[in-house]
């Protein structure tokens, strides 16, 4: 097998076409296309805003207009993960719109399905050097974003491969008694005590505090883990795939954070990218918080916890749901852009007032006989000072911008021991 050459990107949520003063494509294709198996996540869905909202979404109800897809890919991509917590902001039409498009533009896609079983099926892409499978995953999602099985007796429901995952809270035995007398005095638990004694609900052995849910020990934590038949069904899926495949990627795209920083990976996505990589895949590309988070060198094989957003035009959405509307208490007449101003109130607060969402990295790697090397990243910066018609989308950045992200990648990765090196423009991650 020759050596498979691999780019990847983070979160695409794209929802205009390009400018005509857009500057940045040429050299954020260059390094797209440095990869012959060149991946990003789709975090948009694609429609003529002709199918009905959800009533919940993934924090923004996004959607593009179909012809937003060829601009995307126009970066050069030609793999494309749709996994994500904005999958389902527009119900089945949504979705069925959107593997339209894909399909369109017959471009391999994964993550998204008519069931479970099509959700969590690889998409591929073969060249001479090669054949590659790669799978889409979501940890953070409305439960009924989830797809479904198919059964002998019933269809299966369309949605999002999913991933779940459990979280405990351990507290000392002081604390565990202050719960106590809380949920006694206002009798929160009441609902649930009557569900166990009827059989509703089965006791798990952890003390419920509402939705939450706690156990006692000396060390105060959070405890999480992900869904043990959710981790077999995708590792299973790898195995299946090494049978016809050289290589394996997973996309996993995981808004959980361990604490109280956006760049801190929750340990249950630690565990299962883990897992993965026990199975046979050759790297992870994360995604969803819109920050960069750790670098991981895992059994000599990379781990992205998140690259953050590739492109962001979260605020520039064209339409928004009543639902929307009334959450930030605008008239239901209101534009999107006078919903997304309530939002922010004026520009003020949000995701798009901070300069590390719109900092990240063009990994390339290859493969070559199952082992991974020449780990190079590309630094993007999002064109966070530009005018809002170009904020949002990639640029080559420029050396102040590279620093801040070498900086930033050494700082949030040092638990996993990663070493990073300069490189004229580019980052070196050592094995």
């Amino acid at each position: 097998m020759a050596k498979m050459k691999i780019t990847a990107a983070g979160d695409a949520l794209m929802v205009k076409r390009f400018p005509e003063n857009y500057t940045g494509l040429c050299g954020v294709r260059e390094a797209i296309t440095r990869g012959e198996f060149s991946l990003v996540n789709i975090e948009t869905l694609f429609s003529e805003f002709d199918c009905f909202p959800s009533s919940y979404s993934g924090g923004t109800w996004v959607n593009a207009r179909p012809d937003v897809l060829g601009d995307i890919l126009g970066y050069g991509f030609n793999i494309c993960g749709a996994s994500n917590n904005h999958s389902m902001d527009y119900s089945y039409g949504g979705l069925f719109s959107t593997i339209e498009t894909f399909r369109k533009y017959r471009v391999p896609y994964c993550g998204i399905g008519k069931s479970l079983e099509a959700a969590s099926e690889p998409a591929t892409l073969e060249n001479e050097s090669g054949k590659l499978a790669v799978i889409a995953i979501c940890s953070t999602f409305n439960d009924a974003a989830r797809a479904g099985a198919t059964a002998e007796d019933l269809p299966p429901r369309p949605g999002l491969n999913f991933l779940r995952h459990s979280k405990i809270y351990q507290v000392t035995a002081e604390h565990m008694k202050a719960l106590r007398e809380i949920a006694d005095a206002t009798a929160m638990n009441g609902q649930r005590e009557l569900n166990v004694k009827t059989g509703f609900v089965v006791d798990d052995g952890t003390y419920h505090f509402g939705a939450l849910r706690f156990v006692e020990g000396v060390e105060e934590k959070i405890i999480t883990h992900p869904n043990k038949a959710d981790v077999e069904r995708t590792c299973e899926s790898i195995r299946r795939a090494k049978e016809t495949h050289d290589a394996v990627i997973v996309m996993l795209h995981c808004h959980e954070i361990r604490g109280g920083s956006f760049t801190e990976q929750a340990d249950f996505a630690v565990e299962f990218a883990h897992a993965c990589i026990d199975a046979g895949a050759s790297a992870i590309i994360g995604g969803g918080t819109h920050q960069l988070k750790p670098v991981e060198i895992y059994k000599d094989k990379p781990i992205f916890h998140s690259l953050g957003d590739f492109a962001f035009q979260n605020g520039s959405v064209e339409i928004l749901p009543p639902d929307f509307k009334e959450q930030y208490k605008v008239p239901i007449n209101a534009t999107a852009e006078e919903a997304l101003n309530a939002r922010s109130q004026g520009g003020k607060v949000g995701l798009h007032t901070d300069i590390a969402n719109y900092l990240s990295v063009i990994p390339y790697f290859e493969i070559e006989d199952g082992k991974v090397s020449n780990i190079r990243l590309t630094p993007i910066e999002l064109g966070f000072e530009m005018d809002d018609e170009i904020k949002g989308l990639p640029h080559i950045a420029d050396k102040e911008s590279a620093a801040k992200i070498l900086s930033q990648l050494r700082k949030i990765s040092e638990e996993y021991g990663t070493v990073f090196e300069e490189d004229g423009d580019e980052i070196i991650v050592r094995i």
